[in-house]
């Protein structure tokens, strides 16, 4: 049934083949499938964007036969980078509205650490005034 996730016989057949015969579960076949993708359902680009807008500009989605709950899976990751920035500087264009001098976008700082650590909170250091005069 996971194979289901695409028409591409080809593309089926790669997968079932190059799979050891233990990694053939519905879900290792399934994100080897759709590793290029991105799931609709729990990718934060595609939540903030929305599969309305995502489809509405184009872009096509994959759905699973056998899963028709899910969201699908969105097949152009360029056309979603785009649309996410878009949106995130619409949201940066309201915020710069309100008289912040500096705001920055980023769509990729929750995909690194090294990234979400340049933007955390910062502890006060109190320092005493007498050893402040020392100094």
């Amino acid at each position: 049934m996971a194979l289901a996730i695409t028409d591409d016989h080809a593309a089926q057949e790669q997968v079932w083949d190059s799979a050891q015969e233990w990694q053939r579960q519905p879900q290792a076949l399934r994100r080897a499938l759709t590793e290029t993708k991105v799931d609709a359902s729990s990718d934060r680009r595609a939540l903030l964007v929305g599969v309305d807008a995502y489809t509405q500009a184009g872009g096509q989605i994959e759905r699973d036969l056998f899963q028709p709950q899910h969201e699908g899976y969105l097949t152009d990751t360029a056309l979603l980078e785009r649309l996410v920035a878009e949106k995130l500087e619409a949201l940066a264009n309201e915020v710069r509205g309100e008289g912040w001098k500096w705001v920055e976008i980023n769509p990729h700082v929750f995909q690194s650490f090294n990234l979400r650590t340049d933007f955390r909170r910062r502890r006060m250091n109190r320092v005493d005034a007498l050893e402040f005069r020392e100094v």
